[in-house]
């Protein structure tokens, strides 16, 4: 519960900015979300979303430190807890900033905990989904069928995007079962999206690839490049590592983007 209906306005605030901005510069939101705290230091709601924050630098590419940004990110989703142990979005950003610190267990525990308090949360689902495809044993099935269910639950959400984007990239490393003409479009889908960030372009990309439409490849490539700002290995890996563990011709591809989005455009 809040007490102070200050802090409450500059959680609305930032939870605004971060929807708004969350693919391109989330300081805004850190600075409210600060202040809302400062408020109300027992007010467990701007913790959640300054764990989102800090989880949403390291998977954009956008961290100087991505090793400090998820340790901010666990404290700050443990703060949470700490503050009200049945708050779904504590154990949701909990769970995603456990896995990019490769402690996978701890994070799917997390999730579970969450989703034993709200069986029907869209965003525990599609963490879930997340977290799966990055574990290098995580269940891909499930994971899609968690993220269809996502869907289901919650079709309008801000972060929507994620859960069609997510469900692209299950079917590019799903080896087995998977389909390139569903991941695109699935990915398609993302890109409608207008908070979408650069990695839908750069499985966009992927994609067109494995299909032989090298131009569109080329075109999804060079614009995640743009958005980003930059694109290196060092990007991909930091913000998709797990994926790429995956099948080696998901590798093999992903690659050959990079390469792609640093081709000069012709004249």
């Amino acid at each position: 519960m809040v007490s102070d209906p200050d802090a409450w306005e500059l959680y609305c605030r930032a939870l605004r900015q971060f929807w708004q901005s969350m693919a391109s510069d989330n300081s805004e939101a850190k600075d409210l979300c600060r202040r809302a705290i400062k408020l109300d230091a027992e007010f467990a709601a701007p913790h959640a979303l300054l764990s989102r924050t800090y989880f949403y630098e390291v998977i954009s590419a956008r961290s100087e430190d991505p090793a400090r940004s998820v340790g901010k990110g666990v404290e700050h989703a443990n703060r949470a807890l700490q503050i009200d142990r049945r708050d779904e979005v504590g154990y949701t950003v909990l769970g995603y900033n456990l896995a990019y610190a490769q402690r996978f267990v701890e994070a799917f525990q997390a999730i579970e905990m969450g989703l034993a308090i709200n069986p029907s949360s869209s965003g525990l689902y599609n963490a879930r989904a997340t977290i799966a495809a990055l574990a290098p044993d995580g269940d891909l099935e499930q994971a899609r069928e968690d993220e269809w269910l996502a869907l289901r639950l919650s079709p309008n959400d801000p972060i929507a995007w994620t859960f069609h984007a997510t469900l692209g990239l299950i079917e590019l490393v799903d080896e087995e079962s998977g389909s390139v003409d569903a991941a695109i479009e699935c990915l398609r889908k993302a890109y409608l999206y207008p908070n979408a960030d650069w990695g839908v372009d750069f499985f966009l990309a992927v994609a067109r690839l494995i299909q032989g439409r090298n131009e569109t490849a080329v075109r999804h490539a060079r614009k995640a490049k743009v958005t980003l700002g930059h694109l290196t290995g060092a990007d991909v890996d930091i913000a998709f590592g797990g994926l790429l563990a995956r099948p080696p011709r998901f590798k093999m591809y992903a690659e050959q983007v990079l390469k792609l989005a640093d081709e000069p455009e012709s004249e």
